[in-house]
């Protein structure tokens, strides 16, 4: 051979062996019986073992023990037919690592015939990873399987066209046909009319436009059943492309039940709200008695404290009568003196007074009647002097008080101007004292009553205090609630601090606290808007009782 041929041939070994060596997968040659010849550095890495140790051993050293026995007669039946192809095909193949591990692989073998005779090339591929990968895909998909398969709502799979491919078993169970009558028929055989024969013009439309009608947004439908009957259901339908191909997925949830509930709610709902405007009727016809009851106990005190005044000025006017009287029947017999007409015009001076004092006490009276009791028969709101109005409410409580020895004390010297219901606040401050009267004096003759206020920032804090014998601990968190009375045996309603509650939380939009202490007496402590809202929402909540005639 020429010296040039052979450095060329030289140089080709060189480079196949520098490719055997630098690619990826192992690669060993072994001769006819099975003798290894060859093997790369990636064989070295994969199967643990040096370079120098597999030369001329045996490739059965790279297999797993128990297929070692037979693995000769394969070999010797590839070898009477060698063929360039994969080995194993159709089952998993393994070798042994020099730690005794499996390796999964992939062989491909390739005959080579040389001069020394045949020789096979095997090209080896550590699939490891890959099992890994598929054993990962099957675990998922196992699981999906096993959740569609178990979920308790319908699933179906379409295709592009419609065309059911497969469904889960709760779908047998919803709608009554078995998978395999499902399976290669339209979804709409699943659909009423008129939503059957318009279901494939919306895939046509989605196909072509794109524009979505229950896809990937869900809805409200009715399906049939195999029997005919029709039912609600709730549609959640997604998308997804599987090989190229578009499928589409529905969840399919019977809502029968659902809206049965929703159905006797939403009557529950309209019963409750009639109730409760029944209620709130029933508590403004209450708060309409109490403030008439409190306005008829108003016109009978001021009823009898005028009758006092008019009382006296009849006596002055009878006298005065009879004095002129006398006097005329002087004149006309000529026996009157001057000492006569000096008595007559004192008398007249002094009965002047006594009229003139006992009517004006009677017109204050009747003007602070009227105040009052128009207040009580309005829901108007209008700005007051806080002062001015409580002395006037007093003043129209007066024959009430009088029958006790309570006082009733305003200890503020702050002038004080504020828009309210002056209605309202007279009746919380009328249901307080004769709360008072009636629960906190009972086991004394003397007490006291103490109204203070004050304007803080833009609020009105006005403290109700009185010194009678307190509340026990357990009733205080219960004074506010309707019906509730220690009095009951005695015909208390229980609805009088329940009226000053709403009153002042709904109608002059403020809020009332209570402090009490058996033996201690009890404070209330209200806090009040210096301007009510425009709109409050609530002076509507008592309707105004019918007007009561206060013209004297």
């Amino acid at each position: 051979m020429p010296v040039t041929s052979l450095h060329a041939h030289t140089r080709q070994d060189e480079v196949f062996r520098l490719m055997v060596e630098a690619a990826p997968q192992a690669m060993l040659m072994v001769d006819r019986h099975g003798v290894i010849a060859y093997v790369n550095a990636r064989t070295e890495t994969l199967f643990g073992y040096p370079r120098g140790f597999l030369l001329d051993k045996s490739v059965d050293i790279l297999l797993p023990e128990n297929v070692r026995d037979n693995h000769p007669n394969l070999r010797a039946a590839f070898m009477q037919s060698p063929g360039t192809r994969a080995m194993g095909a159709g089952r998993d193949l393994y070798g042994q690592h020099s730690d005794g591990s499996n390796i999964p692989l992939e062989v491909g073998l390739n005959p080579v015939t040389t001069d020394n005779g045949v020789y096979v090339i095997a090209s080896i591929i550590d699939i490891s990873e890959r099992k890994r990968q598929q054993a990962a895909i099957q675990d998922q998909t196992a699981r999906i399987r096993a959740i569609v398969e178990t979920a308790v709502d319908s699933v179906i799979v379409i295709d592009a066209m419609g065309i059911i491919e497969t469904a889960n078993p709760a779908t047998e169970k919803l709608l009554g046909y078995r998978i395999d009558e499902l399976q290669g028929r339209n979804i709409r055989m699943l659909m009423p009319e008129p939503y059957r024969g318009q279901h494939d013009g919306y895939l046509q439309n989605y196909r072509e436009t794109g524009e979505r009608k229950v896809i990937g947004i869900g809805r409200v439908v009715v399906a049939q059943r195999k029997d005919g009957s029709t039912f609600p259901i709730e549609l959640a339908v997604s998308e997804m492309t599987i090989a190229g191909e578009r499928k589409y997925t529905g969840i399919i949830r019977d809502i029968t039940e659902r809206q049965k509930a929703e159905e006797k709610l939403q009557q529950q709902v309209k019963e409750t709200e009639q109730a409760l405007q029944r209620v709130r009727e029933t508590q403004d016809q209450l708060m309409q008695s109490e403030r008439l009851a409190t306005l008829g106990g108003l016109v009978a005190g001021i009823a009898h404290e005028v009758n006092t005044p008019l009382g006296i000025g009849v006596s002055a006017a009878s006298y005065l009568q009879e004095q002129v009287r006398d006097v005329k029947h002087g004149l006309d017999t000529d026996n009157l003196r001057k000492s006569d007409l000096e008595r007559f015009l004192k008398a007249c001076s002094e009965s002047a007074d006594i009229l003139l004092t006992n009517i004006r006490r009677a017109a204050d009276l009747i003007q602070s009647f009227k105040k009052v009791a128009v207040d009580q028969t309005s829901d108007k709101r209008r700005t007051i002097n806080l002062a001015e109005y409580l002395d006037e409410l007093l003043l129209s409580l007066r024959p009430r008080l009088k029958k006790t020895s309570h006082r009733v004390d305003i200890k503020s010297t702050e002038t004080v101007y504020f828009e309210t219901i002056p209605g309202s606040l007279s009746q919380v401050i009328t249901n307080l004292i004769m709360n008072s009267l009636v629960h906190a004096f009972d086991e004394t003759d003397r007490g006291v009553i103490e109204i203070g206020f004050s304007m803080q920032e833009d609020e009105v804090h006005l403290t109700f205090r009185d010194n009678g014998k307190g509340i026990p601990e357990g009733n205080v968190g219960r004074i506010f609630e309707p019906f509730f009375t220690t009095r009951c045996d005695q015909g208390g309603s229980g609805l009088g601090l329940h009226i000053v509650y709403n009153l002042v939380n709904q109608i002059l939009c403020g809020k009332i606290t209570v402090d009490s202490k058996p033996a201690a007496g009890t404070v209330f402590f209200i806090t009040l808007p210096e301007k009510l809202p425009v709109d409050n929402g609530n002076a509507s909540a008592t309707k105004p009782v019918k007007k009561v005639r206060t013209d004297v």
